[in-house]
């Protein structure tokens, strides 16, 4: 059984280039490097993203990236407050459904081990 793509984790990559790019310089360099990683979503014809990178509790660097919402034109910015709706009903059902597969095997196994 081939295992199901996740398309979602793809997007964390720029993130996670970008904390790696900045333990490894400092100042400007830093957020040059970060604004390389997030070019390809900066433009006004692509959904964006807000970012924050917090170092020992403080904010040491945000920037919104690309359009918070293209029909209306309204830019991205650090401040966007994002209306997930029903999104996270997803997460919860997996949870729910993990947790339940667990439950399950391990009362199948007890079973078999009285046997």
């Amino acid at each position: 059984m081939s295992r199901p793509r996740r398309p979602f984790l793809r997007a964390w990559i720029p993130v996670l280039l970008a904390f790696l790019s900045m333990s490894l310089f400092a100042g400007d360099e830093i957020t040059d490097k970060v604004d390389k990683v997030f070019a390809p979503w900066d433009t006004t014809t692509t959904p964006g993203c807000a970012l924050a990178v917090v170092r020992d509790g403080r904010i040491i660097y945000e920037r919104g990236y690309g359009m918070a919402k293209l029909e209306d034109g309204i830019v991205m910015t650090p401040d966007k407050i994002f209306d997930i709706g029903s999104v996270s009903k997803q997460f919860t059902a997996a949870c729910v459904a993990t947790n339940t597969a667990r439950t399950f095997t391990a009362r199948v196994r007890s079973r078999s081990a009285r046997r």
